[in-house]
């Protein structure tokens, strides 16, 4: 929060989406952020997951661009400057960047150059993308065109979103410049080794399979896509 609202300018707007928070997370951004006429709060009444909570925060955004950070990361000086700047005067429909892992707060984004701008499927005829949806950021009109959402599921739900996304004849520039940093958490559901989180993993993965089958003349997207980093 505190390194998006940092930003050396205003005219943006922060969606804090509450997933019906037990600990008041909600309650706490409003005290202490309640000064910022460009944050707002909204409110679930009880938990849906966080591809619900992506969904929610994209039928209240109004800006021209999304950028979709998860509550434990945060964005790395500088980078939404120099990306206002530079970057989004391309256009593109999305904007794929990189990360770090564990980085610190106050740290200075790594830049470098744009490699390429152009259309989606000629850059994935020759190259991979990582799933991952905070390393994107996508044109809120190429979102709703094209009536982008996410499944209500806890695993593997940013596959279907990317998959998705990039199989529209869109435009994306590859900005690999490091802007977000990643920090992991071993209790998240990602680490949650249990047999009911294991079960509910593996039902949601033949969800996501049973989706991406119904689109049979895109499956070859699928092999361009790195679960990984």
């Amino acid at each position: 929060m505190k390194s998006v609202l940092s930003q050396s300018f205003t005219n943006f707007e922060v969606i804090v989406v509450d997933d019906g928070s037990t600990d008041g997370g909600g309650d706490w951004v409003e005290r202490n952020y309640s000064c910022r006429p460009n944050l707002r709060v909204v409110r679930h009444d009880v938990n849906k997951g966080l591809g619900e909570a992506r969904n929610t925060g994209l039928r209240n955004a109004q800006g021209d661009y999304l950028h979709f950070i998860d509550a434990d990361d945060f964005i790395l000086t500088g980078s939404y400057r120099y990306l206002l700047d530079n970057i989004l005067p391309l256009e593109s429909d999305v904007i794929y960047t990189s990360f770090v892992r564990n980085g610190h707060v106050g740290d200075c984004f790594e830049n470098t150059t744009v490699s390429y701008t152009g259309n989606i499927k000629d850059y994935l005829n020759a190259n991979s993308i990582s799933v991952l949806i905070w390393r994107k950021i996508f044109k809120r009109n190429f979102i709703e065109k094209n009536k982008l959402h996410w499944m209500p599921i806890s695993y593997n739900e940013d596959t279907f979103f990317t998959w998705n996304a990039l199989r529209y004849a869109g435009t994306i520039t590859i900005w690999r410049a490091k802007i977000y940093s990643y920090r992991t958490n071993e209790n998240s559901i990602v680490h949650n080794r249990d047999v009911a989180r294991i079960k509910e993993s593996i039902n949601d993965l033949l969800i996501v399979n049973q989706q991406l089958k119904s689109f049979k003349k895109s499956l070859t997207l699928l092999k361009k896509l790195r679960k990984q980093n």
